[in-house]
């Protein structure tokens, strides 16, 4: 195995999934004491310009009226609006991060009842601040509102039906007992010649976000560290599914892989080792690829997303649409559609009206050999036409007309 280069590859796809998935909204669990804080929000009115669209924060201050931790801030680069949060000291962010809210709805978040630094704040009064607003600052269209809050070891439920434009607003402050965490591996997916992705889940956080672990290597080394090749730490991860892209594996060579996660109750191993094999040496595979998904499309234009093909000019999309067959159908009204690949992960589908909604069916199907070439154009075929043939010999290959040919023998390998 080329280890360098492999483990320089391998740990940069762990710090991107391991970013990624701590953008994504997902605010962390902790056991012991902690105070989870449900509100809705509602539209300051004003002036409309930018409406749904708003940016909000919630945060803590002590009996002293001194700034202790962000519990939450929604919004990118607008939230230097929020004039009070701002002012509190908030613009250093020290807890859940969340995009422009593009809709007035229900949110959940938790304070686990520490400061900016991590530490435990003492018993005692504290406020629970909320900031929200729907424009520029200077036209002061904001809701506000103050909640009481005293951590005392007591659980209880405050409830409060409206206050400052948030409703349905929800102190719920309770013990949660940590116990050690759940994980499960999965089947490796999408397997090459030289790259494979490992899967596995988070069945139960215990309570308390886990630090998660994947060992993997030509060696299956059970539950002892010291006996696998490799080890890559994903970080603090919440319940549900998770993956790893190795790539720079040998080919026709069997890898094993396990889980491994631990909270401060203790650690917790998957109960067995997955095994798979990359694909055999080099050579051009024979057979296709195909995916396939049916899309409520909305909107002008919509993209899909798709799984990696390795050459657009080796794949090409399927397409089919149609319309509801009674009067008043959500897509009834809405006929014209097309589809094209826009690069390896996205096929981008345009309406010709954003009116309503277009039931979508696609395929994108993959050469995984060399038996056509596909070669594509900014024109369009003619309305009677659904594909063009022509010899690779020819001199020109007209616009938009697809090219199907046999190339020069190569080494076939049965993937099998």
């Amino acid at each position: 195995m080329r280890r360098r280069d492999s483990l320089k590859s391998i740990f940069a796809w762990a710090a991107i999934l391991w970013l990624g998935w701590h953008s994504l909204g997902a605010a962390p669990l902790y056991a012991g004491w902690k105070l989870m804080v449900t509100f809705t929000t509602t539209s300051p009115k004003g002036e409309l310009n930018f409406e749904p669209q708003h940016v909000q924060a919630v945060w803590v201050e002590n009996a002293a009226s001194a700034f202790v931790k962000t519990i939450g801030r929604w919004g990118v680069i607008e939230h230097r609006h929020l004039t009070q949060w701002n002012a509190a000291d908030g613009t250093n962010l020290d807890g859940f991060t969340g995009a422009t809210p593009k809709a007035y709805q229900q949110h959940t978040i938790t304070w686990d009842l520490t400061d900016r630094s991590g530490t435990q704040v003492p018993d005692g009064t504290y406020y629970i601040r909320f900031e929200l607003t729907n424009h520029n600052a200077t036209k002061n269209q904001f809701h506000r509102a103050t909640f009481t809050f005293v951590k005392d070891g007591n659980p209880r439920s405050q409830f409060y039906p409206s206050q400052g434009g948030f409703l349905n607003v929800t102190l719920d402050y309770k013990f949660t007992p940590t116990v050690r965490p759940q994980v499960t591996n999965a089947p490796a997916r999408y397997i090459t010649g030289n790259s494979a992705r490992l899967r596995g889940e988070v069945l139960d956080t215990g309570g308390e976000d886990p630090n998660v672990q994947i060992y993997w290597g030509e060696n299956d080394g059970g539950t002892d560290v010291r006996r696998w090749d490799y080890l890559v730490e994903l970080g603090p991860q919440t319940a549900g599914a998770l993956c790893l892209d190795l790539t720079d594996l040998d080919a026709a060579t069997k890898y094993y892989y396990r889980l491994y996660a631990q909270n401060s109750a203790g650690g917790q191993w998957t109960d067995s080792t997955v095994d798979f094999s990359t694909n055999g040496p080099t050579g051009y595979y024979t057979g296709y690829r195909v995916q396939s998904g049916r899309t409520q499309v909305q909107g002008s234009r919509f993209d899909v997303e798709i799984l990696p093909v390795n050459d657009t000019g080796r794949a090409f999309a399927l397409f089919s649409y149609g319309t509801g067959w009674q009067p008043g159908e959500e897509n009834a009204n809405v006929v014209m559609a097309r589809s094209r690949l826009l690069d390896t992960d996205t096929l981008r589908i345009e309406r010709t009206s954003p009116a309503n909604s277009t039931w979508v069916s696609w395929e994108v199907i993959e050469c995984l050999g060399r038996e056509f070439q596909v070669y594509r154009g900014s024109g369009s075929l003619g309305n009677e036409q659904s594909s063009a043939d022509a010899a690779l010999s020819n001199s020109q290959i007209q616009t938009g007309w697809r090219v199907l040919a046999a190339t020069a023998s190569e080494v076939r390998v049965d993937p099998s």
